[in-house]
């Protein structure tokens, strides 16, 4: 801000992943997604060539399933092969090194939602160095026109819709939690789901399976690629949900992905997935409150009478604490010992079975996201 700077730009250590902040017109910043800014810099790749020497006739983008579907957009309006691929930059590379191979099809561009993106077909993995050369490029290109970064952001979402995507992580460590992570996933496999806070469900890709079904016919088809632990369901209203473990993390990670199609649209729909419904849950974004009573004779060095107490840092899971009258604690400290007694299991629980947890769980679950049955 005292510099004025039209972007601000910064790699990680290893210059592969790059992070964006722009300026609008009236000197307010915005941080970009990976999805929006490798939206930008694709949208603006895919000019310069079509400008240039035109786009090639095999020509392809190339993104991951869970990138934003406004490269689907971009694909299109350009005439060009939309690819996807598992997630993993190595991916990407792989279908280039397939183009080289076979002499047909073209790379263009590729892209992931996390901050990653390849111009040009000089590496096999993302590349920081180049998309800041690249946004830098497009910056006085825009500029040259009268517009920043940001008038290109809302020129994409006239163009193309307003595309809104969010991704959430659930850490569930331990070998309980990556028992629980795999009994997630085969859980919503078992479930068949039909809706998807308040959205139907109009298809279930299974990479695991291999299969992409169609949930109103049954009918299924290949999905084309390689096993992978994913599943993505595709909603009405052009909506996305992409479930999968973490490839190097104890987390179960949740892709979220809309559309409308003018801003005040978009942001109407992503309200509608997290508003609370009858039941006072927000759609798939919010737990359910759990009532835990905590025996007298077990509270001692306990301060608090009633604590919201949370899970882990990426959790959102929300227990209700009573400590009964007669212990005797009234002093509001010491908080922390008891989130600590709770959450290792170190402070016996039980719970009300009639208001039963709903975690990212399907509705019966049974287990507390650190694997305690109710």
């Amino acid at each position: 801000e005292k510099a004025g700077a039209d972007i601000v730009l910064a790699t990680d250590p290893d210059a592969d992943r790059l992070g964006v902040r722009v300026r609008d017109g009236e000197g307010k910043y915005h941080t970009l997604t990976g999805n929006m800014s490798g939206c930008l810099l694709g949208e603006y790749t895919l000019a310069r060539i079509k400008e240039g020497q035109g786009i090639p006739g095999d020509g392809a983008l190339v993104k991951t399933i869970v990138t934003t579907n406004m490269a689907d957009a971009i694909a299109e309006a350009y005439g060009v092969r939309l690819i996807e691929c598992l997630t993993g930059f190595k991916y990407i590379g792989q279908q280039i090194l397939g183009f080289e191979k076979s002499g047909h099809g073209t790379y263009l561009f590729g892209f992931e939602e996390s901050y990653g993106c390849l111009i040009g077909t000089y590496a096999r993995d993302k590349d920081a160095v180049v998309a800041v050369m690249e946004l830098c490029e497009a910056a006085c290109y825009y500029r040259s026109r009268g517009m920043n970064m940001w008038d290109a952001m809302l020129e994409m979402y006239e163009k193309y819709g307003y595309y809104r995507d969010e991704v959430e992580s659930f850490t569930m460590s331990g070998i309980e939690g990556l028992a629980r992570i795999r009994q997630i996933m085969q859980d919503l496999r078992d479930s068949h789901l039909r809706e998807i806070g308040g959205y139907k469900v109009l298809s279930a890709r299974d990479y695991q399976e291999g299969t992409i079904t169609d949930t109103a016919t049954g009918e299924t088809r290949p999905s084309g690629l390689p096993k992978s632990n994913v599943l993505i369901y595709g909603l009405e209203d052009g909506a996305t949900v992409v479930v999968r473990p973490s490839g190097t993390e104890p987390k179960i990670k949740v892709y979220y992905g809309i559309k409308g199609d003018d801003k005040a649209k978009a942001e109407e729909t992503e309200q509608k997935r997290t508003k609370p419904d009858s039941t006072g849950q927000k759609g798939t974004k919010q737990d359910k409150a759990v009532e835990v009573t905590v025996p007298a004779d077990q509270s001692e060095g306990l301060k608090y009478a009633d604590v919201p107490i949370t899970g882990r840092k990426s959790e959102t899971f929300e227990k209700k604490v009573d400590i009964p009258e007669e212990s005797g604690i009234i002093e509001e400290n010491n908080k922390r010992l008891l989130r600590k007694k709770i959450e290792s299991g170190e402070l016996p629980l039980t719970v009300n079975p009639e208001k039963q947890a709903r975690h990212i769980l399907p509705p019966g679950a049974t287990e507390m996201p650190d694997g305690r049955s109710f």
